[in-house]
């Protein structure tokens, strides 16, 4: 009889675990499309206003249209890596239930986020003639809306990852919809007023939207009690230094190249190039949303469980692999959407450009979800590999073309680095990761 009973009790608890996975997987899936239908949205309606401006100023001022967005973008590098690597901390504090501790985090977010902007600002006036060489820019107006819009991207993106990481991911969508909604608008006031300073205003407003949305959504956290121990934002990102490393290296080699061209080509050169990037990224747009949904559920996971990121590389890779191969059927149908038949003569570099960023976003996923599982080795790696990639931008770059050449190479060299076994370097925490 005992021994009845104990083969009752182990049948029930394999079930019960069986059940639970299945469970988690649904709730996985459920929240990984509630996340991604809202950011398509989103960034679907970001491409919009970019095609209506780039269509609407022509090949070089909606080359440096697209360049100051690149800026934005890049200079939100610092803010969207602190909130990426602080989603699985974040995540852990939730299912304690230390809402205070979160509501402490997040103010101090807030003052960081407040003082790096207050530095960028004096910065781009001690600094300005050198910005507007950098860009060749004449209108300082332009350099002040590219600082606002970078202030709102800044605080925008690393609230979106507080919000997936507590999973409130119904505010997450919300928050989208007001940014697509929002940049939707802007494209109308673009056609309406087809000017360089609209473009650029009208995103930066488009980011104030959202932001503002985003922020009223983890209010309520910032109105919780103070902790009983103290807790310093600079003490969890120290934690986070491997995948703040590796977020920040990959998010570099996103936008920095269309930086690079805008100052190393010629006007018409730059804009050709950053349209084909544009191209390009429309896919890390599309899968832009699934590292922070996998990180988020790492901490309901068991150690050995990688059902999820099974899941998730799955649907990247399948994505990845559709996109490229629409990219080399159709490229100047592509670049005519995205901006217009101005930038045709850069056709023959969409399906590589797609191919380096497919292997960018591919990168992310499994570097941001091996460093979570222990690969600290990956952090610092992905950083030299950032950094000899903008050495071989800014010494090599003879044509346009060559330059996608080598984006290819060090985009694919960040994807194989990033799936080496752990076991091949000593200093990894855990051994065999994954």
């Amino acid at each position: 009889m005992p021994r009845t009973r104990e083969l009752s009790d182990s049948l029930f608890a394999t079930f019960g675990s069986r059940v639970t996975q299945e469970i988690k997987r649904r709730s996985t899936v459920r929240d990984g499309a509630l996340a991604g239908v809202a950011s398509l949205f989103a960034n679907g309606a970001t491409y919009v206003l970019y095609a209506v401006t780039t269509h609407s100023l022509g090949p070089q001022a909606g080359g440096l249209f697209l360049a100051l967005v690149a800026a934005i973008l890049l200079g939100s590098t610092v803010t969207n890596v602190l909130g990426g690597a602080l989603i699985v901390d974040v995540a852990r504090l939730h299912a304690a239930g230390l809402r205070e501790v979160i509501g402490a985090l997040e103010r101090a977010l807030l003052v960081w986020w407040a003082g790096g902007i207050l530095a960028v600002a004096v910065s781009s006036m001690i600094f300005q003639a050198a910005v507007q060489s950098l860009f060749h820019v004449i209108d300082t107006r332009l350099i002040t809306l590219t600082i606002v819009g970078l202030a709102a991207n800044a605080l925008l993106l690393p609230a979106r990852a507080l919000l997936q990481a507590t999973g409130r991911f119904g505010a997450f969508a919300w928050s989208n919809a007001a940014e697509g909604l929002a940049k939707i608008a802007s494209a109308a006031v673009v056609v309406l007023r087809p000017t360089l300073l609209t473009g650029v205003g009208s995103f930066a407003a488009a980011l104030i939207i959202a932001a503002a949305l985003t922020v009223a959504f983890i209010f309520p956290d910032l109105r919780e009690p103070q902790p009983q121990r103290r807790y310093r934002l600079l003490d969890s990102a120290r934690d986070a230094l491997p995948l703040l490393a590796a977020i920040g290296g990959l998010t570099m080699m996103t936008f920095v190249d269309g930086i690079i061209a805008r100052y190393v080509f010629s006007p018409e050169q730059a804009g050709l190039y950053n349209a084909v990037a544009l191209a390009g990224r429309a896919l890390m747009t599309v899968l832009a949303f699934l590292p922070s949904v996998l990180l988020a559920k790492v901490v309901e996971q068991r150690e050995g469980d990688h059902s999820v990121a099974r899941t998730s590389f799955m649907f990247a890779g399948a994505g990845s692999l559709v996109a490229v191969v629409i990219f080399a059927l159709i490229p100047r149908t592509i670049l005519a959407l995205v901006g217009g038949n101005a930038f045709l003569d850069g056709s023959p570099l969409v399906a590589l450009y797609g191919i380096a960023a497919a292997a960018l976003s591919l990168a992310l996923l499994v570097g941001s979800y091996r460093i979570a599982r222990g690969a600290a080795w990956l952090g610092p790696a992905i950083v030299a590999i950032a950094a000899c990639e903008v050495v071989a931008m800014s010494i090599y770059h003879p044509t346009p073309a060559a330059m996608v050449h080598v984006v290819v190479a060090g985009h694919a060299t960040a994807l194989i680095v990033a799936s080496l076994p752990a076991k091949i370097f000593s200093w990894g925490r855990h051994g065999t990761v994954f």
